[in-house]
């Protein structure tokens, strides 16, 4: 698999978090949540994989979340580094998450989200 489609993949995977088609799928969850994931939250809280499953169980709705400059690097063989940018009403955040590819399969490792203050800029591309 070429790099650009893995990158598209694992976009589709991000976007996924932001659906409740997805949220609401435990089954789905727990296939794409790597078994030690754990998550440090723009709350600066940080999350262990249970703890997140729960609360993206609870969602009842689409979140209304847009991505931008979502980049998508290769760390090894089989882990990927994705870093992007995202913004629900006027705040902005910094989003990196790790993925590993486990037998045809990406799960993800670990997610952090930075809220970005308005002198921020990121280039990511």
């Amino acid at each position: 698999m070429e790099h650009h489609e893995i990158a598209m993949i694992l976009r589709e995977k991000e976007t996924a978090f932001f659906h409740y088609k997805y949220t609401s799928n435990r089954e789905w969850l727990e296939h794409t949540l790597h078994a030690n994931y754990s998550e440090f939250g723009s709350s600066g809280c940080c999350f262990q994989r249970e703890e997140v499953i729960h609360a993206l169980s609870a969602l009842t709705h689409d979140r209304a979340i847009e991505m931008d400059q979502f980049c998508c690097e290769q760390v090894s063989e089989d882990t990927y580094l994705v870093h992007y940018i995202t913004q629900k009403q006027t705040d902005r955040y910094y989003r990196t998450s790790l993925w590993v590819r486990e037998n045809e399969h990406f799960q993800l490792r670990f997610h952090q989200a930075s809220l970005l203050c308005e002198k921020t800029k990121c280039e990511t591309e």
